[in-house]
């Protein structure tokens, strides 16, 4: 069978926390050479989708791109180190006790504080495995399309 190294294949999958899709494009090339594009927070896939387009694909210039769209209704988490902002509460009201007229401290001003307010960071290893599932559905799409142009070459 002839097989042809000219594809596309696009999939895209909404998760809890947005939409993934990966893109395919292959051209015929004397070698596998491999052109990726990763969002920041998934450059730890890097080995492992070059080595998923290693192990199914032997030829042709190969772009893969995974975009990420993050949920629109996601809401931020934040996380809020108490006894830190105890600690900080009782050394403002021992200052405030030195002083004639103390300001009033500001709730915000606290919350500016480093580390009594925090991002709550999610685990990323349950996106990247929905990543990588994706990758394999639409790189199984690829080899498909790659094989009908074969055929009728």
């Amino acid at each position: 069978m002839i097989r042809s190294m000219t594809a596309f294949a696009r999939q895209e999958r909404a998760t809890a926390r947005g939409v993934l899709c990966w893109e395919l494009r292959s051209v015929n090339h004397r070698y596998l050479e491999i052109g990726l594009r990763l969002p920041e927070e998934f450059r730890a896939l890097e080995a492992r989708v070059r080595e998923a387009l290693g192990a199914r694909l032997r030829r042709g210039k190969v772009e893969a791109v995974l975009r990420f769209h993050p949920a629109a209704d996601g809401e931020t988490e934040f996380s809020l180190d108490e006894a830190l902002l105890h600690r900080l509460l009782a050394v403002n009201a021992r200052i405030e006790g030195m002083m004639e007229n103390p300001a009033r401290t500001r709730s915000i001003d606290l919350l500016k504080w480093p580390g009594v307010l925090q991002e709550v960071e999610h685990d990323p290893g349950q996106l990247q495995a929905e990543a990588v599932s994706l990758l394999e559905q639409t790189l199984r799409d690829m080899v498909e399309t790659r094989q009908r142009e074969g055929a009728m070459i």
